[in-house]
């Protein structure tokens, strides 16, 4: 299996390119969240100095950290599917090895519920927030005062955290959302443990229209918090002794 492998047309990266250039190109393709916990070093490239997709040259770049490498680096247009994105873009897929979870999973993968997705293999949903005492599997900063642990979200995940209110509230509280929104925050979610964006979900369709709701679902921790309800309305209705 192999981890899909990102081509950048007009693009011109040496064999001696700086981390900081490495970083840069892909930034200005777009895949600055795909490649947000991939060192430079780990970015790995070739070059495409004759026809690549859409007959341009340009660059592949993928990455190298511990994971199996790609089986293919470079542009083997009878092997891969091509898919263009945009004028900076194009995605491609090893026709014999499609993405699996090992090769697209970030370098820090948050526990949760695992879930089969639209390309039937299982891939680990985060629980961003537990309703039932607001607690989260993200990372939180923490000290002691006044004998007490306090603990506060890291700042790279409040928008996940954020918006994981929106799902709660749509679960608990009835508040309305469109499909649009919750097919948005169930990809959002699902990057949070994986290289995987809207572009990757529009290529690989791991989100679909019977899995979104249960997947959303899972962010909120939503089987514990219903074990938690009726848990307590067992306990309301026990007659007084």
């Amino acid at each position: 299996m192999a981890q899909p492998l990102y081509f950048l047309p007009r693009v011109a990266l040496k064999h001696d390119a700086t981390p900081a250039a490495k970083r840069q190109a892909v930034q200005n393709a777009g895949l600055g969240e795909i490649f947000v916990d991939v060192k430079p070093e780990d970015i790995g490239f070739a070059a495409i100095d004759g026809k690549g997709p859409g007959d341009l040259s340009g660059t592949i770049v993928f990455y190298t950290d511990d994971r199996e490498p790609p089986p293919r680096a470079g542009y083997f247009h009878l092997q891969q599917t091509w898919h263009h994105v945009n004028d900076d873009l194009w995605i491609g897929i090893h026709n014999d090895h499609p993405p699996t979870p090992a090769d697209m999973r970030r370098a820090k993968v948050f526990r949760g519920y695992e879930m089969e997705l639209g390309d039937g293999n299982e891939w680990m949903i985060p629980i961003i927030r537990r309703p039932t005492d607001l607690g989260t599997t993200l990372p939180q900063s923490q000290y002691i005062e006044g004998g007490k642990l306090v603990k506060t979200l890291k700042a790279a995940y409040k928008r996940y955290w954020d918006h994981s209110e929106e799902v709660a509230d749509g679960f608990l509280a009835g508040k309305e959302f469109t499909n649009i929104r919750a097919h948005e925050l169930a990809v959002e979610a699902l990057g949070l443990n994986y290289r995987f964006g809207h572009n990757e979900q529009k290529i690989l369709g791991l989100v679909d229209s019977e899995n979104y709701i249960a997947l959303l679902s899972y962010t909120i921790d939503l089987p514990h918090v219903n074990a938690v309800s009726e848990a307590q309305k067992k306990t309301e209705c026990q007659p007084a002794e």
